[in-house]
């Protein structure tokens, strides 16, 4: 996809932990677009979503029919560690995310 920014993100959970779809087949996948409030439906976030599984359904077509693609590079992240957010003694975030670290 050129229209919008992809991010690869591998994470490596033992299939004990994995809760999600992904988690049914040898190698899974998600697509993540966010953030994206709950109950709300945007055309622009829908026509991204909808390129993004046309594209991958007609990659899978091809490399299950035996086609073969060029080498290239892709940059992708690894979850080094999870960081929470500063807590009180009840537990409740005592902290937000200051406004220029956010992505928009």
């Amino acid at each position: 996809m050129s229209s919008v920014p992809v991010r690869v993100i591998q994470l490596e959970v033992p299939i004990s932990d994995a809760y999600a779809l992904e988690s049914v087949g040898k190698r899974g996948f998600a697509i993540e677009v966010g953030p994206q409030p709950n109950g709300v439906l945007r055309a622009d976030i829908f026509n991204m979503v909808k390129e993004a599984v046309d594209l991958t359904l007609e990659w899978l077509q091809e490399f299950n029919s035996g086609h073969t693609f060029e080498g290239g590079t892709v940059e992708a992240y690894t979850l080094v560690k999870s960081v929470d957010y500063p807590r009180d003694s009840a537990g409740k975030i005592t902290a937000a995310i200051h406004q220029d670290l956010q992505v928009h």
